[in-house]
């Protein structure tokens, strides 16, 4: 049966609106009500690895140079030291980016080896973490979302990141968490540690799972791991850098045991970088920095 168009339910007839456009406008009313609205999505996966790429080009800027003042503050074995660097960042043209560790001794500075000055536990380039989500890396790494978290008042997505094997040492051999600003895709905040260290971690925890350790290793096995991170709290023109960077050594002990004994924490090594009074000789402007950011920005430098 050919049915007949419907009226627009604002129209009024004579005498009324009869009850059969009124029932039509509650339908028409009912139906066209929107859903209830959910919270915002957030970014893809996608959308973050393509800033992240963009960003790291800022980081790796030829005219991007900078010094800052670094304090080492070290804790092992129960002993305090304190080491006090002038940190330089430059690029060379011969040699690419170069960064540099000096000493104030007698009123001259002298380059400076940390490891040498008796330094144990430092990481040796907190600013360039965001090389991990460059373009060229971006294959050897696996990225997923795990959620989100404020830091600092920031709203952060936080972004695992495994390497693939094989393993390059200064190409994919870290893993660990990037909490990273959406509106930005800059690195808030970084927690880390190296292959070696998560392959020594597993080696715990599965021998931890046995009942009894093999005949012949003794009264038990001791395990050292490594932890890093590195929060981004310094802002200049936009762009942000390291205002500290912490390393943290445990070793474990793991004795023949009977059932039901854990692995036992035999000491904690620790180390606090922090960064102040940052100088910066060749940095972009505000608004080239949003201009580099802009998701309407082609990909690329």
């Amino acid at each position: 049966m050919r049915e007949r168009p419907l009226r627009p339910c604002f129209l009024r007839e004579r005498g009324g609106l009869p009850a059969l456009v009124l029932g039509v406008c509650v339908v028409l009313t009912v139906g066209a009500a929107p859903p209830p609205a959910g919270p915002p999505a957030g970014p893809s996966l996608r959308q973050i690895l393509v800033g992240l790429d963009r960003t790291s080009y800022l980081y790796l800027d030829t005219a991007l140079r900078f010094a800052c003042k670094e304090t080492v503050l070290e804790w092992n074995r129960g002993s305090r030291s304190v080491h006090k660097f002038e940190y330089l960042f430059v690029y060379d043209k011969e040699r690419g980016f170069q960064d540099y560790r000096m000493v104030v001794s007698k009123g001259r500075r002298e380059p400076a080896n940390p490891a040498a000055l008796g330094v144990r536990l430092f990481l040796e380039r907190p600013y360039m973490w965001v090389i991990v989500f460059n373009r060229t890396r971006q294959d050897k790494y696996r990225y997923r979302i795990l959620g989100t978290e404020k830091i600092g008042g920031i709203p952060t997505v936080q972004v695992r990141f495994e390497p693939i094997p094989p393993y390059k040492e200064s190409i994919n051999d870290w893993l660990g968490t990037a909490w990273i600003d959406p509106s930005t895709h800059q690195i808030v905040r970084v927690e880390a540690m190296k292959t070696v260290d998560f392959e020594e971690q597993n080696r715990l925890e599965k021998d931890g799972q046995d009942m009894a350790l093999p005949m012949g290793e003794g009264p038990g096995r001791s395990y050292r791991v490594e932890r890093v991170s590195t929060d981004f709290t310094v802002i200049k023109n936009g762009m942000r850098f390291p205002g500290k960077a912490k390393v943290v050594s445990t070793l474990y002990y793991l004795p023949k045991r009977p059932e039901g004994r854990n692995p036992e924490e035999i000491s904690e090594d620790q180390s606090t970088q922090t960064y102040s009074k940052y100088r910066f000789y060749g940095v972009r402007t505000f608004e080239e920095v949003r201009e580099i950011l802009s998701p309407d920005r082609k990909q690329g430098r």
